[in-house]
């Protein structure tokens, strides 16, 4: 057969996974120009000192998140994929999840009524904020159930739904930003963050439609007995443990970072502390691209693997995804000095030399996650708990020691270096799969 550069590409672009990255690349293109508009107006309003107060709630809505859930989003995502096909099971499976998540809100909702004061404090340096910490108590069921609902999209791979669904939030949230910041400053950008979440459900309820019965109403109103439920729930009890660590250990370990750089530099501690968030904003905006794929494609094909053709996927990432995600990355790089001053403003300008010490712990950590997401598609919950508490102790113990002597840039290198130390543990881990 005759050499043919058309019919390679034509094979390229045919695959599910190519499809899926083309198809999410163009949405996060609008995505990022709406994340962009609303960092701007924190930005020009607001200055760094808003930067890292916003990124503060939003570390903590996302704790609130993965607590209401139990962090079974993972586990939602792998039994919905294998479900799919067989409704009784997929209505069971739902109705137990509900029935979890909604019990774990209720229990949320007390807690955070009744230590209030204590969580404003380790939030934030005033108390002109404890108003919303109250109000993030009656909105964590609809946390709950909105991640829920995405996750079961997810593990249908209804990729395109998944992607309108966050693009027409990413957008909504951008107009309630500007709307609120502009009439509350400060407290208005703390409330929009709170409330994007309940945009979301809002959105996922009407893009369901007429599936809304059999994915939400049904399952919560289907009768089925303790054992089925039993038997449901020892299924989630593994993602119950990895995803409350995850849950628990990344907005408190950020929180507990930004502090950390908040105390060590005084007076100046909330600017600095704004430019270590902007840096990591950029990974967001880059991550936008990333995500969706593992999430929609990667890890679903994972979740109905016995055992065979994880390392095909694996290459299949290598080959066809990452070339695109590591020559976006040098770009970044490259250009980083504009990149600033597009997102952000002069006033960032002392965030340019954290470029390479946060894009090089980003590629690293890139690969890592071919490897990572086998703990959830198989439910490793020891060997996922270790990894993870030992890589965010090994950053913030690292962190601490650094910035003695390195500054700000010490803390991008303890980032580094733990993604060095994560990498070499996955590596030991799967060593016997990995070929």
């Amino acid at each position: 057969m005759p050499f043919s550069v058309g019919k390679i590409w034509k094979d390229f672009i045919d695959t599910t996974l190519v499809k899926v990255g083309m198809f999410n690349a163009f949405s996060v293109v609008f995505r990022v120009i709406f994340a962009y508009i609303t960092n701007k107006i924190i930005v020009l309003y607001l200055g760094p000192v808003g930067t890292a107060l916003t990124e503060q709630m939003r570390n903590f809505v996302q704790s609130l998140q993965g607590i209401s859930t139990l962090g079974i989003n993972e586990g939602v995502i792998r039994y919905s994929a294998l479900y799919q096909s067989r409704g009784k099971r997929l209505n069971y499976f739902l109705g137990t999840t509900y029935r979890l998540i909604l019990a774990s809100s209720l229990v949320l909702m007390l807690i955070i009524l009744l230590f209030a004061p204590r969580i404003n404090d380790f939030l934030f340096s005033t108390r002109d904020y404890i108003l919303l910490v109250y109000l993030s108590a009656f909105v964590v069921p609809v946390y709950a159930v909105q991640v829920i609902l995405l996750s079961v999209l997810q593990g249908f791979q209804e990729y395109k739904k998944v992607t309108y669904i966050i693009t027409i939030v990413h957008f909504t949230g951008m107009v309630l930003t500007f709307i609120l910041v502009w009439q509350l400053k400060m407290l208005g950008a703390l409330l929009a963050v709170m409330i994007t979440p309940v945009v979301s459900f809002s959105v996922i309820l009407i893009f369901l439609g007429k599936d809304l019965k059999s994915l939400l109403i049904g399952p919560i109103e289907n009768g089925f007995t303790d054992l089925q439920k039993r038997q449901y729930i020892k299924r989630l009890v593994p993602f119950i443990w990895m995803a409350g660590i995850t849950a628990i250990a990344i907005p408190l370990f950020t929180i507990a970072l930004r502090n950390l750089i908040i105390t060590h530099f005084t007076d100046e501690g909330q600017i600095y502390a704004g430019y270590w968030d902007a840096v990591r904003k950029v990974s967001v905006f880059y991550f936008m691209f990333i995500t969706p794929v593992f999430s929609m494609y990667y890890f679903p094909r994972l979740s109905k693997l016995n055992g065979e053709g994880w390392w095909i996927h694996i290459k299949e990432m290598i080959t066809k995804f990452y070339p695109f995600v590591l020559s976006g990355m040098l770009l970044i790089y490259l250009f980083r000095r504009q990149v600033t001053l597009f997102i952000f403003s002069e006033a960032y300008d002392p965030m340019n030399p954290l470029y390479f010490w946060q894009l090089s712990g980003d590629l690293v950590r890139l690969f890592s996650l071919l490897l990572a997401y086998r703990f959830w598609a198989k439910a490793m919950v020891n060997r996922y708990i270790f990894s993870e508490l030992s890589y965010w102790t090994l950053l913030y113990v690292l962190s601490y020691v650094w910035i003695q002597t390195g500054g700000l840039t010490g803390v991008m290198q303890a980032y580094l270096a733990s993604n060095f130390y994560y990498l070499a543990l996955m590596l030991l881990i799967f060593r016997n799969e990995v070929r």
